[in-house]
């Protein structure tokens, strides 16, 4: 899944970066009755930051979506503006009621580019669906996926990639 945002420098100097994310799904099936029912897991839609008019001290973007589905915006007093983007979902099909899903978000990871600093995405257990999340009854459960994206100041034009692994434990009743 490649998900792609702007960053534009307030003198009109369009920055491009590509963020890859590959996510390795690791399910844990911890077994109570003898066997296991299978759960489906799918990444919906990637993290997208949007559109952004970069202050020129650098800044931090966020997507809070501990709430639910969100959009990106400036999390810092920068004069940064952002247009567009999303949060990401990542949504697991439980099989039956009183599943217990766990997401073990990673605690940071580089978005990196040849010859540039690396750009960081953290934060992203507390911006994103807490886990665990029992399941109520046998459907999808989506967990939103958020992060603080910190650009650099004077950050250069150029495509950054980065691998974001998030763990998945399935616990059946």
């Amino acid at each position: 899944m490649i998900s792609n945002f702007k960053i534009f420098l307030a003198r009109n100097k369009v920055h491009t970066f590509s963020i890859f994310f590959r996510t390795l799904f690791i399910l844990c099936f911890c077994l109570n009755a003898g066997f296991a029912k299978a759960a489906d897991v799918s990444l919906i839609r990637p993290i997208s930051f949007g559109a952004i008019v970069v202050d020129p001290a650098g800044e931090i973007i966020e997507i809070d979506a501990s709430g639910g589905p969100a959009l990106p915006r400036v999390f810092t007093s920068g004069n940064s503006y952002v247009n567009g983007g999303f949060s990401g979902i990542i949504r697991v099909v439980s099989d039956i009621s009183g599943q217990v899903i766990t997401l073990d978000y990673p605690v940071s990871f580089a978005l990196q580019a040849s010859g540039s600093p690396d750009l960081v995405l953290d934060g992203i257990a507390a911006r994103s669906t807490h886990s665990p999340v029992t399941s109520d009854a046998v459907g999808h459960i989506d967990f939103n996926i958020g992060g603080l994206l910190h650009i650099n100041s004077g950050q250069s034009s150029k495509n950054f990639s980065g691998t974001m692994t998030i763990n998945i434990d399935i616990v059946n009743p």
